[in-house]
Formats: structure tokens, C-alpha cells, sequence
């Protein structure tokens, strides 16, 4: 589903497969979404003209296989993904390509994202870890060890590249920048988290089924309930 940032309005429906999506993302540039899931697949559509545009991967699907996170670099030329056993892999947006895999976590991989300037990419897993790789082949930079609020979940680097949001399996969101805040008003695990075009908004996603819209800097919220199932 597609929601109107201005009014919380839902803009379009697809259904892209038989299977459940366990993660989503946007073109920087227009209205194509890569979607994951429980197949393996990532599946690129136009929401637009409601079109199916290409599908990566080719799995055979099983629980390993699974995708469950996704999305594109800065420059809309690379697309990161993260699946149940562990790794990253990164493709090509432009020729739909695998171009490297490697094993970044012993647990499942939950969020994986790229720094703002494209040369970083971030990776949270079910082994408590987060972690920051150089360039795509499988550098580790830096880890966190976060178990004390449990798994983290999720993971975003605002535009400015200074503040990143963590969601955790505890209902929690960790705000930590230049104003650190701790977020809670999911009452069970944080599956998403992601920022507007700046600092002043803010979206995430649980399990209890509520999408927290976040406006002007954290002032003020809205809470987007039409999902039958969790975020």
C-alpha cells in the first residue's frame, strides 16, 4: 500500500505475490518500489502504472532464502538486500545483477541500509549486532552490540547523514544524532523505520500493526492504523 504523506490518504494497492513481504523500498528518483520476501525474489514495480518491472534473484524460496530487507543507493544505481541466513547481497538497478554476496551476520539480517553518500552500508541482525561495512565488499568498519533493548530490528540514516534510527524487538526506538531521543509508542517490535526527504519527518513500523507518522522535528505524530497485519 502507498499512503499520501500530506493527508495519510492510501494512493494505490498492489498485490505482488502469492507469498508474504517482509520489506520495501523506494526509487530515489520516482515511483518504483523493490519489494522482498518469503521466495527470495525482489521484485521491482512501477505503483504508478501498477506494472511489475523486473524480479531479482530467481530463488527457489525456503526460510533461508528469505528476504527481509531492502534498498536502494543514493544515486538509484545499486540495490542492498539482507535475507534470514545472514547475508547481503548487492545489485544492479540497472542491469537487475547480482554483483556481490557476502555473510554478514550469524543471524538473520532484519534492516540493511546505505550510508548518504553511497560508500557505507549498515546492517542490523537477530544476533544483536549492528554493523557498518566499507564499500560492497564485506569490510566491517564498525559494530554496536545493542541486546540490552533485545534486536535490533531496524535501521535509517537520515539525509544529512548525522543521525541514525534503530528500532528494537522491544518496542523501542533509538533516536541518536545531534538531539538523542528514545521513542515509544509501539507496544510491541519495531519492523521499520525510515526519514523523510530531512530531519523534520519521520516514520516506523510494528508489530502492533501501527504506522507512527512523525512530523516538524518530532512535534507531532499520527498514527496510521489501516494494516490488518504487523509493519
Amino acid at each position: 500500500r502507498v499512503f499520501s504523506l500530506k493527508d495519510a490518504s492510501e494512493k494505490c494497492s498492489i498485490h505482488t505475490t502469492k507469498r508474504p513481504l517482509n520489506a520495501l523500498a523506494f526509487h530515489p528518483e520516482g515511483q518504483t518500489v523493490a519489494c522482498g520476501g518469503w521466495d527470495g525474489n525482489v521484485y521491482i514495480w512501477d505503483t504508478f502504472n501498477k506494472k511489475k518491472l523486473a524480479t531479482l534473484g530467481g530463488a527457489k524460496g525456503g526460510r533461508a532464502k528469505s528476504v527481509r530487507s531492502v534498498c536502494y543507493s543514493p544515486d538509484a544505481r545499486y540495490i542492498l538486500t539482507g535475507t534470514m541466513e545472514g547475508k547481503l547481497t548487492l545489485w544492479s538497478a540497472l542491469t537487475n545483477a547480482a554483483i556481490s554476496t557476502f555473510a554478514a551476520h550469524t543471524g538473520a539480517i532484519v534492516s540493511c541500509c546505505f550510508s548518504p553518500s553511497g560508500a557505507e552500508v549498515a546492517s542490523s541482525s537477530e544476533d544483536m549486532k549492528i554493523r557498518v561495512w566499507a564499500g560492497y565488499l564485506g569490510k566491517l568498519l564498525s559494530e554496536v552490540d545493542e541486546s540490552a533493548r533485545g534486536a535490533a530490528r531496524a535501521l535509517a540514516v537520515s539525509s544529512p547523514g548525522d543521525t541514525v534510527a534503530v528500532g528494537f524487538h522491544n518496542g523501542s526506538v533509538l533516536i541518536q544524532g545531534r538531539t538523542p531521543r528514545s521513542l515509544t509508542n509501539h507496544r510491541s517490535a519495531v519492523n521499520t523505520v525510515a526519514w523523510g526527504n530531512n530531519e523534520a519527518m519521520f516514520a516506523s513500523g510494528a508489530d502492533d500493526k501501527v504506522v507512527m507518522l512523525y512530523h516538524d522535528s518530532f512535534a507531532t505524530c499520527t498514527r496510521l492504523v489501516r494494516h490488518e497485519k504487523a509493519v
